[in-house]
């Protein structure tokens, strides 16, 4: 899984002085089979607004990846990619991905809840790929029926409505598989990024009849979540750190 952060000059290379995703050969192009996102659709005119974009929600690829010496070989091996740009204007985010749901390969979730102050609930944008089709959230979804239920350093709880139909997620990450980036602002503060590859995600799917809800299906997926947390406050129990090791 390979992640772009433009805006705080964190690069695809930079994560490990040793791994680069040019560095993966595909045998086929990867956006043939990928599924590709706009994050957040219809917000583009809105130069204030943080920009979100996942140009292989899904995708698969095979090659070497040389780390601290050791290669590891991939063949046909579920990956993502995405960036997001213009999040100066952010206060916190929680951010989730994940392609590899127990026994479904179709099942697919990308969502991101954005704060932009300390009063309002954030827009929560979810994407989900379900039973063949996708459903992307639109401005009126994000701001007014999907919701952040909970969130914290570990967790981020959320719940999207569309029509007779509503998913509950919980998304969970262990303290010491977390690893934390720090973004330095303007005015002396800072930004904590708390994120991990192993975490844990529930999904249930819920559909209305007689004016009640009632749990139809779920997914889960286990060890194998990217799950990302963004706070002005650190968690002191993580104690890896990403280093930036090319600035510009």
């Amino acid at each position: 899984f390979f992640k772009q952060k433009t805006a705080y000059e964190i690069y695809q290379c930079d994560w490990s002085s040793d791994v680069c995703s040019s560095d993966l050969h595909a045998p086929h192009p990867l956006q043939r089979q990928a599924l590709a996102l706009q994050r957040v659709r219809g917000m583009e005119p809105y130069p204030f607004y943080p920009q979100f974009q996942s140009n292989g929600v899904r995708q698969w690829i095979s090659g070497t990846v040389m780390l601290d010496g050791h290669r590891y070989h991939l063949d046909h091996q579920v990956a993502s990619d995405g960036h997001y740009w213009n999040t100066r204007q952010l206060k916190a985010w929680s951010w989730g991905h994940c392609a590899s749901f127990e026994g479904d390969d179709d099942f697919v979730f990308e969502g991101i809840a954005a704060r932009l102050n300390d009063w309002t609930q954030p827009a929560t944008w979810l994407t989900f790929r379900y039973q063949g089709e996708t459903w992307e959230s639109t401005v009126i979804e994000a701001f007014y029926f999907n919701r952040e239920l909970d969130a914290d350093l570990q967790t981020w709880q959320f719940v999207a409505e569309r029509g007779d139909m509503r998913l509950r997620g919980t998304l969970r990450a262990r303290t010491d598989e977390q690893i934390l980036i720090v973004h330095p602002l303007p005015d002396e503060k800072y930004l904590y990024t708390h994120i991990t590859y192993t975490g844990d995600m529930d999904v249930d799917i819920e559909t209305r009849e007689g004016g009640q809800w009632w749990k139809v299906d779920s997914r889960r997926a286990r060890g194998c979540v990217a799950f990302e947390v963004t706070r002005p406050q650190r968690n002191p129990a993580v104690q890896r750190e990403f280093k930036i090791v090319r600035e510009r």
